[in-house]
């Protein structure tokens, strides 16, 4: 019995700790607002961790510690999709700072800075 005890409470434990690791990437991932940039993939993690929790409340702590595994991975995921938008974002940027400039040094040369 104690040996039973004992293997429940390790499981129990890793599933926690896998828990706090979902929780660490649930809270990256909405920071960078992985939520309205990504919101597939944001919505999949969320439907992982609602079956993570399911079983963590069920007291299955073996398959609740590989759902939040895999809930970590989906908010990663979800990462990944934002900081890709983020760099596409800035470039975009950069392109139209270049442009502006570009349109102000051809304005300057016909004598139209008035316009610009």
């Amino acid at each position: 019995d104690y040996y039973s005890f004992v293997q429940s409470k390790g499981s129990e434990l890793k599933a926690l700790e896998g828990k706090d690791k979902t929780a660490a990437a649930h809270e990256e991932a909405l920071k960078k607002r992985a939520d309205v940039n990504a919101p597939d993939e944001y919505q999949q993690a969320m439907d992982i961790l609602a079956e993570a929790e399911k079983n963590m409340n069920e007291g299955n702590y073996k398959s609740a510690y590989s759902w939040y595994l895999d809930t970590t991975s989906a908010f990663e995921a979800a990462l990944d999709v934002t900081d890709v938008k983020a760099q596409d974002a800035a470039d975009a940027i950069a392109q139209a700072e270049t442009s502006l400039t570009e349109a102000k040094d051809r304005a300057s040369e016909l004598g139209l800075e008035e316009n610009i």
